[in-house]
């Protein structure tokens, strides 16, 4: 309650100062996609016969990560990444 009433008095006093002590964060988790590699897309064939068209191919993997991203009224400070964890903590949060 106390913090709560500090932050007001310091708005009454001078709004756009006390706006530039604030810092907010936001979190979302992102999935991302791996493309096969050259070892990976590799093939047998019969030297007289024709070698297959390719095309570009994603290999889905369901790996992901989340990213937090923290701001203030000018803009972005720091966007964090942090492995894909089976349980989001406070200690995963300090670490940050």
């Amino acid at each position: 309650m106390s913090s709560g009433r500090t932050l007001l008095d310091s708005y009454r006093q001078d709004r756009y100062a006390l706006f530039s002590h604030i810092v907010t964060y936001d979190d979302t988790w992102i999935s991302y996609a791996t493309s096969e590699t050259k070892q990976q897309s590799m093939q047998w064939f019969h030297s007289p016969s024709q070698k297959p068209k390719k095309f570009k191919e994603f290999i889905y993997s369901s790996q992901k990560m989340m990213a937090t991203i923290f701001r203030d009224e000018k803009g972005i400070l720091l966007v964090d990444f942090t492995k894909c964890v089976a349980t989001v903590t406070a200690d995963i949060y300090r670490e940050t």
